[in-house]
């Protein structure tokens, strides 16, 4: 007699583990030689059918009734227990997800943003009128000008978000108008990097600074690598660091590197130009 469990996901594949009769998986939306979908399985042949699925049971459960006998049918719930009973599974599996939606939401409000990390180093130099260019919803400082997404990359707080744009094009502003620049992670993005350091340049005020926190391209990686973590596909090259800046920038006689440091959070730089002329 088999044992068959429904679906296959990160939740099931452990389960399945730990029973010596299990057979295969029941899943219309995958096809490997692990899965089967539940219109191809003998009855007569199966003892127990064992479904987890919190947000699709009813779904899944009205399906298979049609195919087998609802007292070979059982939920999975936690390790070690499981039920027959739908009332019971439609119980916990609610709870688990009201659960976790509120764990989500929790999460979020303490999520660190990428700029809470260089606050205390770099926020010193904020003084004056300025920008955040691509904040995230966590302004290197509460002056700051926010700029970012029309829909914003990430939300972290509740804070302004002032002007909608790329962040290549700062057409709200007129030359030699700023006393400082901010940005976090942007700028390995743009294809152009010089391009748009050139834009930014441009809107600063003599003595004014641009403050950069950006990733080392391959730290970045290696870190990724490590923790079993995908990468930002949206990072354009692959040799970006603190020296791929500094290259850049290596032949303009008005500008002045007065902080630097790399590696900073363990995979990013920080970068301080102030505009001498």
């Amino acid at each position: 007699m088999k044992i068959y469990i429904a679906p296959k996901n990160n939740k099931t594949i452990p389960l399945s583990k730990d029973i010596p009769t299990f057979y295969k998986f029941i899943d219309k939306y995958i096809e490997d030689n692990d899965c089967i979908t539940i219109d191809k399985i003998d009855s007569s042949l199966t003892k127990e059918i064992i479904i987890y699925s919190p947000k699709y049971l009813l779904e899944i459960y009205n399906e298979y009734i049609q195919h087998i006998e609802k007292n070979k049918i059982s939920f999975y719930l936690f390790p070690r227990f499981k039920t027959k009973s739908l009332l019971i599974a439609k119980i916990y599996y609610t709870s688990l997800l009201t659960f976790l939606k509120l764990q989500k939401s929790f999460n979020s409000l303490f999520k660190k943003s990428e700029t809470s990390k260089v606050r205390n180093e770099l926020n010193k130099y904020c003084i004056g009128n300025g920008i955040d260019i691509g904040f995230g919803g966590d302004p290197i400082t509460k002056s700051a000008i926010t700029i970012d997404l029309p829909s914003p990359y990430a939300k972290y707080k509740k804070n302004p978000h002032h002007l909608k744009g790329y962040g290549d094009n700062l057409y709200w502003f007129k030359d030699n108008v700023l006393d400082y620049i901010y940005s976090s992670h942007l700028l390995e993005d743009f294809e152009d990097t010089e391009k748009v350091l050139n834009e930014w340049f441009r809107v600063l005020k003599k003595d004014g600074v641009l403050l950069l926190f950006l990733p080392n391209e391959q730290l970045y990686r290696a870190y990724n690598k490590k923790i079993g973590k995908e990468v930002n596909h949206h990072h354009i090259h692959d040799n970006f660091s603190l020296n791929f800046i500094k290259e850049i920038i290596r032949n303009r006689d008005d500008l002045e590197i007065i902080h630097e440091k790399e590696p900073s959070n363990i995979y990013s730089f920080e970068l301080v130009i102030k505009k001498v002329n």
